[in-house]
């Protein structure tokens, strides 16, 4: 049994040169668009069983933040579910536990 499963997650961020060309694109009468899309999660699916430890590494900006903020339900996706059995508690704060001389 699936302790937590996550179905084709998905995080876009509308990124924007300006707070000018976010206003711009609020106002604009004919739909224009003044950003671009970031793909923080682009499609992501795994399972994880009860008892079963699971480890998340990768780059800096590759979505591990993100994708833990999602599963906790401090962000919502773009797209795709995440379904919990029991209850998930956020226990990351930033920088806590981490050894620099491991990060990248």
């Amino acid at each position: 049994m699936n302790a937590i499963e996550v179905n084709n997650l998905t995080k876009v961020y509308r990124l924007y040169n300006s707070p000018r060309d976010r206003l711009r694109e609020i106002i604009s009468l004919n739909g224009k668009k003044f950003h671009h899309e970031f793909y923080a999660l682009n499609d992501v699916s795994l399972n994880i069983e009860k008892g079963q430890t699971v480890g998340i590494i990768g780059q800096n900006g590759s979505g591990k933040s993100t994708l833990l903020k999602i599963i906790c339900g401090v962000l919502q996706p773009t797209s795709g579910a995440v379904r919990a059995d029991g209850r998930i508690s956020a226990l990351l704060e930033l920088g806590a536990g981490f050894n620099p001389d491991f990060t990248g």
